[in-house]
């Protein structure tokens, strides 16, 4: 299949390289490019499916879904029943089109948060487009991988420098802070998003010939990612990135088989010598010391994690919040209101649930969290259906076992693990890199790239 041009895939292209680069969109500038970006790209992705006179390539029941979901967000928004007064910290009330109907009850956040929605559901939209064309699948994950090393490199020197770069506009900056991200837990989310598509590269040309070059840089950056999450002090980071390594060892384990009867002996052997050694050094040479004080004072704790209490206080939020929520990007104004009432805060403002569904319950109410479900849904089941296999005893010849694949599965499965004791779905930045991933996993006709030999 051919590849043709296309300006709005550079674009795409363009984002995923300025997102870690622009504090992952945190900052309310890098936000309002990040989304400009977004829109930008799928206002000309249209404008291209107009002039090629094509629909674009998308299975049915994921348009449905993007296409009820920005109807939902919008019309939420258009009957808004209230704003919030961030002087006074209240609601004002407003004279809805319909009174009876659903309504946001900040119209200025709802307005903000369904720009942003847009741009990336256009985002994914036009990946799940472009990506059956192998060039520029490959094109979207080489440039995750770039980017990401990247982050992982200058989130390492940040660490062990003398003399660090002054990024911030407040110095010094928290302990908790990596590379371009103030949160550690948001960065420890996105470098696990991107490590495993690393790995992936390095073993699609390991295991089909491919060039020596890639082989040693894929494996260079997958090593230097894991070790800025090993930096990183985030304790959920940790776990995760546990957990994905005794995924693939297992994996490993159920593959070999297979891969000792296609490929001999040689191969695995030199993989595993290459992984202890790794450790090894990670081990000898990494100043572990922020780290290991964070598991010991989080095992010392006594009382319930703060989280944990959180997730307690959201629960009457959640029945409040009926079938439509009370709007999209009104966790913050809600939830500061309730636990007011409830004398929780102590002068503490939780802007995110650190729990995502939670979150989007509360602002998109149970019709659109099932919503938001369809649209990942046929990433999740391919992705779902790849892993499965995968840990069946004995090789596994199909284009769905491809490293490439399971990379891309695996990237996806750890951050949908890591939004549940976090808020990594709700930064811009990390937003743009799940909805290429999801798209990548999403779009149809997968076996043109999933076969390439040299990726």
């Amino acid at each position: 299949m051919g590849s043709p041009f296309s300006i709005s895939a550079l674009i795409l292209i363009v984002s995923l390289g300025c997102a870690p680069v622009l504090y992952g969109g945190t900052e309310p500038w890098s936000r309002d490019i990040l989304t400009t970006l977004g829109l930008a790209a799928s206002a000309v992705w249209l404008v291209e499916l107009a002039v090629r006179r094509s629909l674009p390539s998308v299975p049915r029941l994921t348009l449905y879904a993007a296409a009820a979901l920005l109807l939902m967000g919008w019309l939420v928004w258009f009957n808004a029943h209230s704003m919030h007064d961030t002087d006074y910290w209240e609601f004002v009330p407003l004279e809805p089109l319909v009174s009876w109907l659903p309504g946001s009850v900040d119209v200025g956040a709802s307005q903000h948060m369904m720009m942003r929605v847009t741009a990336l559901i256009g985002m994914f939209l036009l990946t799940c487009d472009v990506a059956r064309h192998r060039t520029w699948a490959r094109a979207l994950m080489m440039t995750i991988c770039v980017a990401g090393a990247g982050f992982a490199l200058f989130g390492v020197y940040q660490k062990i420098s003398g003399d660090p770069w002054r990024i911030w506009p407040s110095w010094p900056p928290p302990v908790n802070a990596f590379s371009t991200f103030w949160y550690h837990g948001n960065a420890a989310a996105f470098l696990n998003m991107v490590w495993p598509i690393m790995v992936g590269l390095a073993h699609a040309n390991f295991r089909q010939n491919g060039n020596h070059l890639l082989r040693a840089v894929w494996i260079a950056f997958a090593a230097v990612t894991m070790l800025g999450l090993l930096l990183n002090v985030s304790k959920a980071g940790h776990f995760m990135l546990a957990l994905l390594l005794t995924s693939y060892a297992a994996m490993a384990v159920c593959g070999l088989p297979g891969t000792v009867r296609t490929q001999g002996w040689r191969r695995p052997l030199l993989w595993s010598v290459l992984l202890i050694s790794a450790l090894g050094a990670a081990v000898a040479w990494l100043d572990w010391d922020e780290s290991l004080a964070r598991w010991a004072s989080y095992l010392a704790r006594d009382k319930m994690d703060s989280r944990a209490e959180v997730a307690v206080l959201c629960m009457p939020l959640v029945q409040k919040a009926g079938l439509f929520g009370f709007g999209p990007g009104t966790f913050d104004a809600v939830f500061q209101h309730h636990a007011a009432e409830a004398g929780w805060l102590n002068g503490i403002r939780w802007k995110f649930a650190h729990n995502d569904y939670l979150q989007t319950v509360i602002e998109w109410g149970v019709i659109g969290l099932l919503t938001w479900g369809l649209l990942f849904f046929e990433g999740v089941r391919n992705a779902w259906r790849c892993l499965s296999r995968r840990l069946r005893w004995g090789e596994v010849h199909e284009s769905r076992s491809n490293p490439l694949y399971v990379g891309l599965s695996m990237s996806l499965a750890g951050l949908l693990l890591h939004a549940a004791v976090d808020f990594p779905l709700q930064i811009p930045g990390i937003q743009i890199y799940a909805a290429v991933v999801l798209g990548l996993l999403t779009a149809k006709r997968k076996d043109s790239w999933a076969r390439q030999r040299h990726v």
